[in-house]
C-alpha cells in the first residue's frame, strides 16, 4: 500500500500496522502544532470512520482504497510515503498484506472527535481497538488512538494522512517442536536369484505310516519353511503328496491329498496367502527312492515343495 521498512518483524509487530501499515509514534502536542479550535462532535465523521473500520474487515482491496489519497498518502509527522505504483500497485500491495495479517475485531470506540479547518481538510482522532491473527500463528491486539486528515477529491473525502498512537501486545505461538527423523526402513531380504535358489530354501516334510499329521520331529522344518515364505512374500509354489509303496492306488491318492493339506493348512494358519499355493497328490506313483526297505520308504512318506515363482 505504501513503502514502509521491509523488515519482517516490524510487519508483524504492528498487525494493523502490518494491514493499515501504520506506525506508532506519540500523539501529544498535535492539536497545539496545527492551530486547531476545540473538537466537536460530528455523526457524520463517526460513521465515516465506521465504514473505514468495516471496510478492513472486508478484506475488500478497493473498498479499503477507495478511503484514501494513492498519489499523496503520508504516515506520521516527518515521515512521507507514497502508495507503491512501479513495481506494485496500491492493490497489489495490499492484497498482500492481507494475506499476513487476518483481522478477527477493528472497531473504533465512542470517543469520536472532529477538527474543521479554513482550508476545508478535516482532522479526526477517535479510540480503536483491533484483534488480529498472523499467518505464523501469533496474535496481536492493538489499544490506542486513530488519527487522519481527510480532504475533498472529486467529490469524495480521503485519507491523506494517517496517524496511529499505542503499542500492540504480542502473543507468540510457540513453535512446534520438530519430530525426530523416521527410523529408516529395516532393509528387505537379498532378491532370490532363481526358482532354483528358493527350491533349495523349501525342504520337505515327511510323515508316518497311513498319517498325515506333521510329526512333532518335522516342527521345526515346517517352522523354517513358514520363516521363508513369510521373508519372500512373492514365491508361489505347489506342494506334492507322496506315500510309499504299501496299499492301493486310490488310497494312496487320498493319504498324499491329505498330507499335501496338512501343510498347506498349515501355513496359511502361520499368515501365508491362499494364493500362493497349489496342492498336488501323486500317491505313491513317484517314489523317491525305489527300494522297499523301512529307510526307503520313510523317504517317499513326504510332502514335497516344488516353487513356480521366485
Amino acid at each position: 500500500m505504501h513503502r514502509c521498512p521491509d523488515a519482517r518483524t516490524s510487519r508483524l509487530r504492528a498487525s494493523i500496522l502490518a494491514v493499515l501499515t501504520g506506525a506508532l509514534m506519540g500523539l501529544s502536542g498535535c492539536a497545539s502544532k496545527l492551530n486547531l479550535e476545540p473538537p466537536g462532535y460530528d455523526a457524520e465523521w463517526e460513521k465515516r470512520l465506521d465504514s473505514l473500520a468495516e471496510a478492513y474487515i472486508s478484506r475488500d482491496v478497493d473498498k479499503v482504497l477507495s478511503f484514501y489519497d494513492e498519489e499523496n498518502y503520508s504516515l506520521s509527522f516527518n515521515q512521507t510515503y507514497k502508495f507503491d505504483t512501479g513495481k506494485k500497485s496500491a492493490r497489489q500491495s495490499l492484497a498482500e498484506r492481507f494475506k499476513v495479517v487476518q483481522l478477527g475485531r477493528l472497531s473504533f470506540g465512542p470517543d469520536t472527535q472532529v477538527w474543521k479547518r479554513d482550508s476545508g481538510k478535516v482532522w479526526t482522532l477517535r479510540s480503536l481497538e483491533i484483534d488480529a491473527n498472523i499467518i505464523n500463528g501469533d496474535q496481536i491486539k492493538f489499544k490506542g488512538k486513530h488519527s487522519a486528515i481527510w480532504e475533498q477529491k472529486n467529490g469524495a473525502w480521503i485519507i491523506g494522512y494517517e496517524h496511529f498512537w499505542g503499542d500492540p501486545q504480542i502473543t507468540r505461538v510457540a513453535a512446534a517442536p520438530v519430530p525426530p527423523p523416521a527410523p529408516a526402513p529395516p532393509p528387505g531380504p537379498p532378491e532370490l536369484a532363481s526358482i532354483a535358489e528358493a527350491q533349495g530354501y523349501l525342504k520337505d516334510i515327511y510323515f508316518d505310516l497311513d498319517k498325515w499329521n506333521i510329526r512333532e520331529d518335522q516342527a521345526e522344518t515346517a517352522v523354517k519353511n513358514l520363516e521363508f515364505l513369510k521373508k519372500y512374500p512373492s514365491v508361489e509354489f505347489t506342494i506334492e503328496g507322496h506315500c510309499d509303496d504299501r496299499a492301493s492306488r486310490p488310497y494312496n491318492i487320498r493319504l498324499g491329498e491329505k498330507r499335501a493339506n496338512e501343510v498347506k493348512d498349515y501355513l496359511i494358519a502361520g499368515g501365508i496367502a491362499a494364493n500362493r499355493i497349489t496342492t498336488k497328490t501323486f500317491g505313491k506313483e513317484r517314489p523317491f527312492a525305489q527300494g522297499t526297505d523301512e529307510d526307503s520308504r520313510q523317504s517317499n512318506r513326504r510332502a514335497h515343495f516344488v516353487v513356480t515363482k521366485k
